[in-house]
């Protein structure tokens, strides 16, 4: 619906930011199409279709960039520069602040321009939006999306000096799945007789979520046997991946009911292990000690 009236917002728009660096739209046309882009690059990225970010940041900065440009210059035409410059800028700016590089935007509209005259506004817009969007964004946007999707990039400078015990060297594959399509009633037959706190749902190959004891106790006594297991999972349960260090596994223990399962990286919640304070302790128990043993202690 949007394209019918707005077709100038179909794919990059290359052209239509080749217009707006060039002064070539009217100030109505660049504040429209700033709007209906921002609507139509969020509607087309939440769909999960093709779509991206780069371009559309690029499409953005330049008309608000053409916008701020074509104000200015009415209002103070001898003292400013061409709105194609703003919109340059604001291509840059806009650039630097969603994707969080500043100076590969100085790199890429210097390329495009081969102006120096640029370069020094463009250096203060940038870091003036690098800090403002890591103010009330902490959280760079590739790395929240690739979260959305279970992947955790590892933390820059994570790795301690010395020794470092990662998940994969402290979690147990002795694995326990209640099935997904279990009743309550049939997945505390399966729990009661175990002393474990906390059960995984689903399979070695697709984790679906973390049951507690406690909570399917309490099911069953409320007579809710015959409701589905997965009607009980715990809301927000943390994990890990298998090469992220032992200080992340400990953070992450203390934060949920006392199992962590360990994901693999593929995105497809595919169970490598799990992580409980008993298993920490079995496996620093032996090396902590040769670790004394070898400094002496």
């Amino acid at each position: 619906m949007l394209l019918i009236f707005f077709p100038q917002v179909m794919g990059v728009g290359y052209e239509y930011v080749d217009q707006a660096l060039n002064s070539g739209m009217p100030l109505k046309m660049l504040f429209l199409l700033c709007i209906v882009k921002l609507v139509a690059t969020i509607i087309s990225y939440a769909s999960g279709n093709a779509g991206g970010i780069f371009a559309p940041s690029l499409y953005l900065g330049a008309m608000v960039g053409g916008v701020v440009g074509v104000l200015v210059h009415r209002w103070a035409p001898l003292l400013t520069g061409d709105p194609g410059a703003y919109a340059l800028v604001g291509m840059g700016t806009l650039f630097a602040g969603i994707i969080r590089t500043p100076i590969t935007s100085v790199f890429m509209i210097f390329e495009l321009t081969q102006d120096y005259q640029i370069l020094v506004p463009l250096m203060i817009a940038n870091m003036l939006s690098f800090l403002i969007s890591a103010r009330y964004q902490p959280k760079p946007i590739y790395h929240a999306l690739l979260e959305q999707d279970n992947v955790h990039l590892p933390a820059t400078g994570g790795r301690a000096a010395g020794r470092t015990w990662l998940a994969r060297d402290i979690m147990t594959r002795d694995l326990t799945f209640v099935p997904p399509e279990s009743s309550v009633e049939d997945a505390w037959s399966l729990a009661a007789p175990r002393p474990a706190k906390c059960f995984l749902v689903g399979s070695e190959q697709a984790l679906r979520g973390l049951i507690t004891r406690d909570t399917l106790e309490a099911a069953v006594q409320s007579d809710k046997a015959s409701a589905p297991v997965t009607s009980l999972l715990l809301d927000g349960w943390a994990h890990l991946h298998p090469d992220q260090p032992l200080e992340l596994a400990l953070e992450r223990l203390a934060q949920g009911p006392g199992l962590l399962p360990v994901i693999s990286r593929t995105g497809d919640r595919r169970v490598e292990g799990v992580i409980t304070l008993e298993t920490i302790m079995r496996a620093l128990g032996p090396q902590a000690a040769a670790v004394r043993k070898e400094g002496g202690e």
